[in-house]
């Protein structure tokens, strides 16, 4: 087989781009109101999100040139690294009843579940590459992988964080099921996983009343219900053109995190549909491209890797929209690129970074 080099994907790296300057746009435009209240500074979140976007930046650009395949036998000492962060956050204060970030200094906080996400995709798609001659077998395809995501996501649950679980579980489920496993296996497993997610839900008082509020946000709209009123006021605020660019109404002090988690309500409401249409298009747009350097990476690791990244960011993109239309109940996934949040955009720049280098090998 022969593997031709060329250039990075120059319609990604557009793409990129496009979400990276609506995502600047945004946060002042959603924060300065806050920002103003809470330091007299109207671009205190600009700025913070500024640092990690030069971070961020310099990381895609340093990962698009270092070649893939020396990633691979890094996919488990990173792993290991990981699996000790998500341990030694349990010990930090809790922060908004969570225990998520780790404080170092001037950057003040790192997310070490968000770390999982692309370290789970590197190792899964490194084990799996390297097991196709048994990946029919349960041994094999499925007891290693199951292993692997019950100790991060009991991790990650004791945060607690269930809506990055629920993302790190279906990354793994999507890179074992495109390697070529078994599918009555695969359905088996995803039984499992399902009935012990509805358990987890059910046994939680806190995770029940998200889900009763997502259902009828109106039995407690002053409490677990609040969110999901104030997020579709600002969407059906927004009608056909929007109010007008940093002219929500909802930023003062209605919508909560209305620069973080809920960013995409206030787009819809000062852009209207039009703008909630071309975010939406940016992110399919990601997906397409994706899809096609996917499909022209010259081997099996390559082409596991960039799947799963490119999985990881739309699924992220798409349930984040999702919670701000009402349609998933609220569960604190960010809007990629978009959404204010150091480590988040730190590591989608990353993940880019590396499909990027993918994209510069075909076969």
């Amino acid at each position: 087989m022969k593997i031709k080099e060329s250039g990075i994907d120059l319609v990604m790296f557009l793409i990129i781009i496009l979400l990276i300057c609506t995502g600047i746009i945004m946060i002042y435009s959603s924060s300065f109101y806050t920002a103003l209240d809470m330091t007299q500074k109207s671009g205190f979140f600009l700025q913070k999100q500024l640092i990690s976007l030069g971070l961020g930046f310099a990381a895609m650009m340093f990962f698009s040139q270092i070649s893939y395949w020396k990633l691979r036998k890094f996919a488990v000492p990173i792993f290991i690294i990981i699996l000790i962060l998500l341990v030694v956050v349990l010990f930090f204060p809790p922060k908004n009843g969570s225990r998520r970030w780790i404080n170092v200094g001037p950057f003040k906080s790192i997310q070490p579940s968000e770390f999982a996400k692309i370290s789970i995709i590197l190792l899964f798609s490194s084990m799996l590459a390297a097991r196709q001659d048994s990946i029919q077998k349960f041994s094999s395809s499925f007891l290693p992988f199951i292993g692997i995501l019950m100790i991060v996501n009991f991790l990650i649950l004791k945060e607690p964080d269930f809506g990055t679980a629920s993302v790190i579980t279906l990354i793994g489920f999507f890179l074992i099921y495109i390697s070529n496993s078994s599918f009555s296996q695969m359905l088996l497993v995803i039984s499992t996983f399902i009935a012990s997610a509805v358990l987890v839900v059910m046994n939680s008082a806190y995770k029940m009343k998200r889900v009763i509020a997502w259902l009828d946000p109106f039995s407690d709209a002053s409490g677990s219900g609040y969110h999901t009123i104030q997020s579709q006021t600002a969407v059906g605020s927004g009608g056909f053109w929007g109010v007008g660019l940093a002219q929500s109404k909802q930023k003062f002090n209605f919508l909560p995190e209305q620069y973080t988690d809920f960013i995409y309500a206030i787009i819809c409401e000062e852009l209207g549909f039009i703008g909630a249409v071309l975010v939406i298009l940016f992110f399919v747009s990601l997906l397409w491209r994706g899809i096609m350097i996917a499909r022209r990476a010259p081997d099996l690791f390559g082409f596991l890797l960039a799947s799963g990244i490119v999985f990881y960011v739309t699924v992220q993109a798409f349930s984040n929209i999702s919670v701000v239309l009402g349609i998933f109940p609220v569960t604190g996934i960010p809007l990629p690129f978009i959404s204010f949040g150091g480590t988040s955009l730190i590591i989608t720049m990353t993940s880019m970074g590396v499909l990027l280098n993918i994209s510069r090998y075909t076969r």
